[in-house]
């Protein structure tokens, strides 16, 4: 997260740490309940990144030029689990 942050010129369409992020999300079947799981302040931190990604009006275009073949299912299954962990309460 921090390296998009950094290095990603806010653009995850091009970002290779966003493509890292995606990449992960992607094929850990088990990340969401791992972020979900994290230590508070872990957890919290991610809620946030993750809450402030999904704001922008481009994170569907972001995530599926990043999913293995620009696959609608896995960008709309992706986008779902996203908002939902974004949604969590941070503590």
């Amino acid at each position: 997260m921090e390296a998009f942050k950094s290095r990603g010129q806010n653009d995850g369409r091009t970002s290779h740490d966003f493509e890292d992020i995606v990449y992960i999300i992607e094929n850990r079947g088990t990340i969401w309940q791992e972020m979900k799981n994290a230590p508070n302040d872990v957890r919290a931190y991610l809620i946030e990144e993750f809450r402030n990604l999904a704001k922008n009006r481009n994170i569907y275009e972001w995530v599926d030029s990043n999913v293995e073949r620009g696959s609608p299912p896995a960008t709309y299954r992706i986008l779902e689990n996203w908002e939902s962990f974004a949604a969590l309460a941070k503590s």
